[in-house]
């Protein structure tokens, strides 16, 4: 959660290292797939980047996936339309929509 644009770079770099304990987790588990919902921080603490977390994933080995979840309560992302739109701006393999 709140990994998308983070303009916190303590904060930010924080996340980073959670994200690898998750990665490695998913890894323990016999799974390549993380869930990530959108970010509902405020807008003075994030912006509406989101490919970092899929360029991180792909370089594992094997890559890690992302299913991006809209929240009805996200800063900038909050209908399943709007995802989607995402989904295909990032434009990449293993980021993608899911609909919990």
């Amino acid at each position: 959660m709140h990994y998308e644009g983070l303009l916190d770079r303590k904060a930010q770099y924080e996340r980073m290292l959670k994200l690898d304990l998750w990665m490695q987790l998913a890894k323990a588990l016999g799974t390549d797939l993380i869930q990530t919902p959108s970010n509902f921080l405020s807008p003075q603490e994030c912006t509406d980047e989101r490919s970092r977390v899929a360029r991180i994933g792909l370089q594992q080995i094997p890559p890690t996936r992302f299913a991006y979840e809209a929240l009805c309560w996200g800063t900038y992302v909050n209908t399943w339309d709007v995802a989607w739109d995402i989904v295909k701006e990032v434009d990449m393999d293993n980021f993608e929509y899911r609909l919990l």
